[in-house]
């Protein structure tokens, strides 16, 4: 009996959505895609800020990062100077290796001890 028996389905038919779903799940999807594009351009920033008035700080942070570079070149060169000077001074014939090399390590100290207060 099972052998020779067939299965009839009926054929699917999903019903009809009423035009009050239509409009809401359009609206839901139209409030999904605005959220989604608002996340995505939350972290962009605009132009505009800058010339609204914040000129101002950004030349004088801008002002005081090129004092710093300058400050730090005047220190190294500096140091360089001082010791090459320096160990020129202390020896009875000058020996320009030496003092290259006292200017250069005097001069790496000092760089190094800026590094150290520009960074921290």
């Amino acid at each position: 009996m099972i052998t020779d028996s067939e299965l009839h389905l009926q054929k699917y038919e999903p019903p009809q959505r009423s035009a009050e779903l239509e409009v809401r799940v359009q609206r839901l999807r139209r409030e999904a895609e605005n959220r989604e594009y608002k996340q995505m351009t939350q972290n962009v920033h605009r132009t505009k800020k800058i010339v609204d008035g914040n000129v101002g700080k950004e030349l004088k942070a801008m002002n005081l990062q090129i004092i710093a570079v300058v400050n730090f070149v005047l220190t190294v060169g500096g140091a360089f100077a001082f010791g090459y000077k320096a160990a020129e001074a202390s020896m009875e014939e000058p020996d320009m290796a030496i003092q290259m090399l006292v200017g250069i390590l005097l001069g790496t100290v000092v760089f190094f001890a800026d590094l150290y207060f520009l960074g921290g």
